[in-house]
């Protein structure tokens, strides 16, 4: 039985347009800038490993939560700048709010959990009129720890206040699914984002699309069962 619809969003409800190795490269300049040796980044890493270690590394050399607090300020404000830019430009995939009408319809609870951050997905929100149809909303900055790791959509199911067998996943990469998975959600890869139909299938995904657009006939047959 389901309950609620959780979704990522970018790349699975709009297309972000950044240029991720100029963040990387940005963040990266402005650790070693804060005293943070450059050999501890790697540019291929994501921006979210390179702020960990960081973090790693401050805790590790004796850094005062403070120092540690403003360091990692300064690096997800270039984050954030970045993504607030890119949500400005964004727009819906084809098909998205034809679906969240359906699902609503169908009286299912929805919610996004997501690495992007509050500022950026509630530009998203405005722009397209989209706060109403969900419930529950938990950007990076409200997450425990964030996906891959399961305590990002445990906390978004907590608030949904529904069973974790009781939620289908929708997302577009393997940490979507992973997420899911570990969890005991139904999970639905959608390639229409960061990760190919067999890299989903991969991870573990129950069912892989190629839009969004194919997503109210999963649930519908999902339900009947």
């Amino acid at each position: 039985m389901i309950r609620a619809v959780v979704f990522d969003v970018d790349g699975t409800l709009v297309k972000f347009t950044i240029d991720f190795k100029t963040v990387r490269t940005e963040v990266i300049n402005a650790l070693v800038k804060k005293g943070i040796p450059r050999p501890v980044f790697s540019i291929n890493e994501s921006v979210f490993k390179t702020v960990e270690k960081a973090e790693v590394y401050m805790r590790n050399n004796g850094w005062e939560e403070k120092k540690i607090y403003e360091v990692k300020a300064a690096a997800f404000s270039i984050i954030n700048k970045h993504e607030i830019l890119a949500a400005s430009k964004t727009n819906l995939l084809p098909g998205v709010i034809d679906v969240l009408k359906s699902i609503r319809e169908m009286g299912l609870k929805m919610a996004l959990f997501t690495l992007t951050g509050e500022a950026a997905v509630n530009r998203i929100l405005q722009r397209f009129d989209l706060k109403d149809y969900f419930k529950v909303v938990v950007p990076r900055e409200r997450a425990p720890i964030l996906k891959p790791h399961p305590a990002h959509l445990k906390e978004v199911i907590r608030e949904l206040n529904v069973r974790e067998n009781e939620v289908l996943v929708v997302g577009d990469s393997i940490y979507d699914v992973k997420c899911g998975k570990a969890l005991g959600c139904i999970v639905v890869g959608v390639a229409s984002g960061i990760s190919t139909p067999r890299k989903l299938r991969e991870a573990g995904a129950d069912y892989v699309l190629n839009s969004i657009t194919e997503l109210i006939p999963i649930i519908r047959g999902i339900k009947s069962e």
